[in-house]
């Protein structure tokens, strides 16, 4: 008789609930986001609590829950709780997300621990950017605002000689929050100066370059150009042009607003060959 009791108590009682813990992404640049997803099965009605571990060097910028019922002929209904966190990554090397844990009643169930590898925002730099073009991004200034777009004209230098290459980089820094809801990659656009013959270099759709300005991360992109002045004199880069859209998110149409921003004008001085 006993034996049966023990039988019977142990179909009644609820198996713990099975939990896993995934990351979409094992491995990102400093600034980007990586999607935590932890999803709780149980065959039980009880309520469903999920403890989250400590997420030092990253930042929750989204959160949901999601709960559905399936129906099992064999076992009776399964309960599926799904929560999906979106974690933004602060820092370079190597971080930890600890176990995940998950109550039910009396039942307490964790995950293993993750980690995930943050890569120096350098590092992913477009491979089609030259290394001169890298250089130039590397050492220009990080813009002094991070809440608009901001477009400017980076050069070597305000003077170049006869005929010597002159790079020109069209840079326009966008906040990470407005290019997450670009409709499309943004348009950057150089018009070649009078005077000079221009060679069209990269102009990556994908972000080149990220920094943090005043604890918020900015994005770059660019467009590339050399130029090889003809003549001595003067020569007057031309405004760098940078077109964008938003979505319209009042409407229930597919409509968007554009946005077009022109940089300043920036002179240059053409030096003589020097005399043999």
């Amino acid at each position: 008789m006993i034996p049966a009791l023990w039988l019977v108590v142990a179909l009644q009682s609820p198996s713990p609930p099975d939990v896993t813990a995934r990351i979409d992404r094992a491995r990102v640049p400093a600034g980007e986001e990586v999607t935590l997803t932890i999803r709780a099965r149980s065959r039980s009605a009880e309520p469903v609590t999920v403890v989250l571990p400590g997420l030092t060097g990253f930042t929750i910028v989204g959160s949901r829950d999601i709960t559905d019922v399936t129906l099992d002929a064999v076992g009776g209904p399964i309960r599926t709780l799904t929560r999906e966190l979106r974690l933004r990554t602060e820092r370079p090397g190597t971080l930890l997300i600890g176990a995940v844990r998950v109550r039910q009643a009396s039942r307490d169930v964790s995950t293993p621990p993750l980690t995930v590898t943050v890569d120096s925002a350098v590092t992913g730099l477009a491979t089609a950017v030259s290394p001169i073009a890298r250089r130039l991004i590397d050492a220009a200034p990080a813009p002094t605002r991070n809440d608009r777009v901001v477009l400017s004209v980076i050069l070597p230098g305000d003077s170049v000689v006869v005929g010597q290459q002159l790079d020109v980089i069209a840079a326009a820094w966008f906040p990470r929050d407005l290019r997450d809801r670009l409709t499309h990659p943004p348009i950057l656009s150089l018009q070649t100066a009078e005077g000079a013959w221009s060679y069209p270099g990269a102009a990556p759709t994908e972000v080149t370059a990220s920094r943090q300005v005043h604890g918020g991360w900015m994005d770059l992109f660019i467009a590339h150009q050399a130029l090889f002045p003809l003549a001595p004199g003067r020569i007057v880069i031309p405004p760098a042009t940078v077109d964008y859209a938003l979505p319209l998110s009042f409407s229930m149409l597919r409509r968007e607003d554009r946005y077009s921003l022109r940089s300043d004008t920036v002179p240059v001085t053409v030096l003589a060959l020097p005399a043999r």
